[in-house]
Parts: C-alpha cells; structure tokens; sequence
C-alpha cells in the first residue's frame, strides 16, 4: 500500500473512511482479499477481492496439485450434521 492508517488518531477529528491506491507490480499478481476485520460490516458487504494479472499469470503464483489438495475441504465442530448440530457463540443475551 502506498498510503497506510496512522499510528495513532487525533482526539475529536472523524477517520471513519480510507482511500488506497495500491502499486500493482509483478510481485503483486494475485488474487487479495481487502475486507474490514468487524465481523457485522463484512456481512454487510464491506469486503472485496481484488485480482491483479491474467489467468496464467495468476496460476503461476500458485502451487499445483497436490500442494493444495483439500485446501478448501471444511470440516469441524462449526459445521453440522444429520445427527450433530454445531456448537453456536451468541454475541448477545438471547433472553432479553
């Protein structure tokens, strides 16, 4: 990134957007996730994915099989079956 946040913010002045411009070079093809880290705002769309390169170029960053088998094979406590249902974390008292 060629413009980063600051160290630290200024009492009473409102930071509450940003605007990047980004260097795209050889190093930089690929697929990048940019997203906000507050769980409610990536819900709300507050993410993106930016690709920079063609396909080959993109394909060449990238191991080959089977150096990513089962990259995107999810499994766990998080994901629920038949006969198991997931342990849920609620953010708030459901009661009130």
């Amino acid at each position: 990134m060629l413009y980063r946040y600051a160290k630290s913010g200024q009492p009473n002045v409102t930071a509450g957007w940003r605007a990047w411009r980004v260097r795209v070079t050889e190093e930089t093809v690929g697929a990048w996730i940019l997203h906000c880290h507050v769980l409610m705002h990536m819900v709300m769309g507050m993410q993106t994915v930016w690709v920079f390169g063609d396909a080959p170029q993109i394909k060449a960053r990238f191991p080959q099989q089977p150096y990513v088998e089962g990259y995107l094979n999810y499994g766990g406590s998080a994901y629920g079956t038949k006969t198991y249902d997931p342990l849920v974390w609620e953010a708030f008292d459901q009661n009130h």
